[in-house]
């Protein structure tokens, strides 16, 4: 289902469509794509109100799966620091 559901192209192109805050979750042994990969498609994201990178040390190419309790505090405190209140 992730395969079929990425959208080829251009990333900056893609990216440079999100106009939300975003969290650009990296994992610090990605050995796919290291962590100045992460700078990139962050500065890809033009268009975004907030562009914030979390590095999950230890984890790598897909830190929400191989490190979820981690992980997830990046996310929560992302979502506090820019949702909260906002969500019914």
């Amino acid at each position: 289902a992730i395969v079929s559901a990425y959208e080829r192209g251009k990333p900056e192109e893609v990216l440079a469509r999100i106009e939300s805050p975003v969290l650009v979750l990296w994992g610090s042994a990605n050995r796919a794509l290291d962590a100045g990969v992460a700078d990139q498609f962050a500065a890809m994201l033009t268009n975004s109100t907030v562009v914030e990178k979390s590095l999950v040390v230890g984890a790598g190419h897909w830190p929400h799966v191989e490190t979820p309790a981690r992980s997830v505090r990046f996310v929560e405190d992302f979502l506090e620091r820019h949702y909260s209140g906002t969500l019914p």
